[in-house]
């Protein structure tokens, strides 16, 4: 449906390739929550965006001693 997205994607960082598979599912016209699986780090990401922000936490473990992948992202967008 328009309200639900499932993606392959990859990126190739120096002579690493991700491998990841993503869903996102639109809660409202402007509002998105998303969730990924990154088969090479073997971590989680989960975000939500609007028309004018975004955040998203990205680890492989809970714990955070057993971490070795950690991303957090914030954003504001505006017009220019």
């Amino acid at each position: 449906s328009e309200r639900t997205a499932l993606r392959l994607e990859h990126f190739l960082y120096d002579d690493f390739l991700f491998n990841r598979i993503a869903y996102e599912y639109a809660v409202k016209a402007n509002v998105l929550l998303d969730a990924s699986y990154d088969f090479t780090a073997q971590a989680v990401t989960v975000g939500i965006s609007s028309s004018s922000i975004k955040f998203s936490l990205t680890s492989n473990s809970l714990r955070w001693s057993k971490t070795k992948t950690f991303g957090l992202a914030f954003g504001l967008k505006f017009p220019l």
